[in-house]
């Protein structure tokens, strides 16, 4: 049976549209490819070419092209050669005893460490210490089998090309004659004894970077050594593009650079006629559903973890937009297609109102950053810390040319957004003071233990790149508090910010400390990067000052309750999620207090879950109660709990107060208030 107008079939790909093809960049390789064409076809011949792959030490060494070609004064580039890589060799290797004539070659220039070692072209056989050996030549590397000799001993294999001119191995009587394999085996003839050469300086070696080449096996090692390369054949090396290659390259480059260039202007031309969208600032990305494809299977609603899609009429619809974070999993769970994620006009709910450098609207001087703009997800957060900070430089509101202040900046803050403002000013050289209700990255802190963090490589001032594609919670405050510690932002925590005002050109921000005693600051610019979180209501009952450890305002980890008799107060999300999560934990007792008369709000699926746990006994609820007093019990609380009833007595080792809190951006409205204006309609 066929539905029509419905693919019951999924497509071989989808293309996703978080997936954006950098157009631009492309024609920016594509001219420099061209660029690059044309200097290595005008450079001198041979001048740029690459003379082949270091050698397997030296890889391992790390060893850097400047090491051997960083000295710019040179005379022939044969004397240039020598002359650097006998200075370079030495300063690891150290110096080495020569034979007589070889010293005397050194001395006149024509001899150097590079002559018969070369860095680029070397011969080499590591012995592994398994029966095999690792035989390396210019062109490749190969493992072959090799007698049992210690692991990591190194020789090197020298050949008779390297001795031209000096030497003729065929001449009798020549001091390399003795040395040379003329078995005809190899080509070019393999140099079989060469232990010799360093001989006095090897035996009082054994150290630093030659510790592994001088064992007592080293002399079976250089005979083992010279029958593996023996009975190799090396295979001619891989020829450098000449002139003609390049010549013919580079104006292909740039021909297709301008074709693709005109191409990209035709159609920007074409799309110049096309509807207005909504500045950045007033636009996020949400799930566009297609309902005359909608299978309505419920795919993408089991992949969202945030509750925004729902099916009503077997089709799925946007139900909470507000709590889409913006990411791909729908759309991705969709079996044919008809959901994708779109930038669309749906902003209404993000207060207050900000302009494109993030500055609010009817307030000049504050801006805003992170979710507090109704835009989720850490990396936006980052990078709206660092433009906020950019638009603040930029306006030239410094405390060295304007009033007498303590700060170019206050920041509000200590989340993602606010540390990546803080490392921002202070590489713009703004004075800034950032100030954190709690602790630093409390926001994250706050996840569930383990929790796997998904988001793109962060750009971060001062750190430059963080790769946190795939991590752990853990992890994650892991990199944030190495970068405190490294930096050491100017970030006061546990400083409340409980009022801002404006007087001309500056603002005066009241803070209070955890004692409850107050201060103030002044600053030329407000930057509010305070999140969603807000401040913990403060339960409403009476708490012994040594109860006080023990009653909680977030559940960070449940595993670390297990077994412990736990209180919650209040019945929303949270305490409804905090609940669920408790009550799988062996042998934990949980109680729900909250004083209404049922669930009168909170996500169908938490309702659902809780009513379940009820049932099974898992959970206890007591509605319309609310805790009085909690006192110190010794080892455990004493919970005086006032319902119906009357009063009951409760004895339990936790209470979770999760009854909500005040929105951190209250001290706002004591400022100017942002223009009306129409929120833009749903798309």
């Amino acid at each position: 049976m066929t539905l029509r107008g419905r693919s019951r079939s999924a497509r071989r790909y989808q293309v996703m549209s978080d997936l954006v093809t950098p157009r631009a960049l492309l024609v920016a390789s594509l001219a420099a490819a061209g660029a690059t064409g044309i200097g290595l076809a005008l450079a001198p011949s041979g001048s740029l070419a690459t003379p082949g792959p270091l050698s397997a030490p030296h890889t391992k060494a790390n060893v850097a092209c400047a090491k051997c070609h960083g000295r710019a004064e040179s005379t022939s580039p044969t004397a240039r050669i020598e002359e650097l890589t006998t200075l370079s060799c030495i300063g690891c290797h150290g110096a080495h005893d020569l034979r007589r004539g070889h010293k005397g070659a050194l001395e006149q220039g024509k001899l150097g460490c590079a002559t018969c070692h070369p860095a680029h072209a070397s011969e080499t056989v590591t012995f592994l210490g398994n029966g095999k050996a690792r035989h390396a030549t210019p062109t490749g590397t190969s493992e072959v089998a090799a007698p049992p000799i210690a692991k990591g001993v190194t020789v090197p294999i020298l050949r008779a090309d390297r001795c031209v001119g000096c030497h003729d191995a065929a001449r009798r009587g020549d001091p390399l004659a003795p040395c040379v394999d003329t078995s005809g085996r190899t080509s070019p003839a393999l140099v079989v004894r060469c232990l010799a050469e360093h001989g006095e300086s090897g035996r009082a070696a054994g150290r630093g970077v030659c510790e592994g080449q001088h064992q007592p096996a080293r002399f079976a090692a250089q005979d083992a050594a010279v029958a593996i390369a023996a009975g190799a054949t090396l295979s001619a090396r891989r020829p450098v593009l000449g002139l003609a290659g390049w010549l013919f390259l580079g104006p292909l480059a740039i021909g297709l650079a301008s074709y693709v260039g005109v191409r990209m202007a035709k159609r920007r031309s074409a799309k110049s006629a096309e509807p207005h969208r909504a500045p950045a600032a007033q636009r996020r990305r949400l799930p566009v559903i297609d309902a005359s494809r909608c299978l309505g299977c419920y795919a993408c609603v089991d992949a969202c973890a945030f509750d925004v899609l729902a099916i009503e009429r077997y089709v799925a619809k946007v139900a909470r937009p507000e709590a889409c974070c913006s990411a791909t999993t729908c759309e991705t769970a969709c079996p044919n297609g008809s959901l994708v994620m779109k930038d669309v006009n749906d902003l209404a709910a993000a207060e207050p109102w900000v302009s494109e450098s993030l500055e609010r609207e009817g307030t000049p001087g504050v801006f805003l950053a992170g979710d507090i703009t109704g835009v989720p997800l850490i990396r936006n957060a980052v990078l709206q810390g660092r433009q906020a900070i950019d638009a603040i430089a930029k306006s030239k509101r410094r405390a060295s040319s304007g009033p007498t202040v303590d700060a170019d900046v206050v920041i509000v803050g200590a989340g993602p957004a606010g540390l990546a403002a803080s490392l921002r000013a202070e590489e713009a050289g703004l004075t800034y003071v950032t100030l954190e209700q709690g602790v630093i990255a409390a926001s994250l802190k706050s996840f569930p233990r383990g929790k796997l963090v998904f988001d793109a490589p962060l750009d971060l001032p001062l750190e430059g790149q963080l790769a946190v594609r795939e991590c752990t919670k853990e992890e994650l405050v892991a990199h944030w508090m190495r970068i405190v510690r490294t930096r050491r932002p100017r970030i006061l925590e546990e400083h409340r910010v409980v009022h801002a005002e404006r007087t001309g050109d500056v603002f005066t921000i009241v803070y209070e400390r955890k004692d409850a005693s107050r201060g103030q600051l002044r600053a030329l610019a407000l930057l509010v990067a305070v999140g969603q979180r807000g401040t913990p209501r403060r339960l409403d009952a009476h708490i012994d000052a040594s109860a006080e450890s023990r009653v909680l305002d977030a559940l960070y980890d449940a595993r670390s309750l297990m077994g412990r008799r736990v209180l919650i107060v209040g019945l929303g999300d949270v305490a409804m999620e905090a609940a669920q999560a408790l009550a799988h934990q062996p042998g934990t007792e949980v109680t729900v207090v909250h004083r209404g008369a049922g669930f009168a709000r909170g996500r169908e699926k938490n309702v659902t879950e809780v009513q379940g746990l009820v049932m099974a006994g898992r959970v206890h609820l007591l509605l319309e109660s609310q805790v009085t007093r909690i006192a110190d019990a010794g080892s455990a609380l004493a919970v005086t709990v006032l319902g119906k009833g009357g009063a009951q007595a409760l004895e339990v080792d936790v209470v979770l107060s999760l009854i909500g809190g005040t929105p951190s951006r209250a001290f706002l409205s004591a400022l100017s208030p942002p223009s009306s204006r129409n929120a833009p309609e749903n798309s």
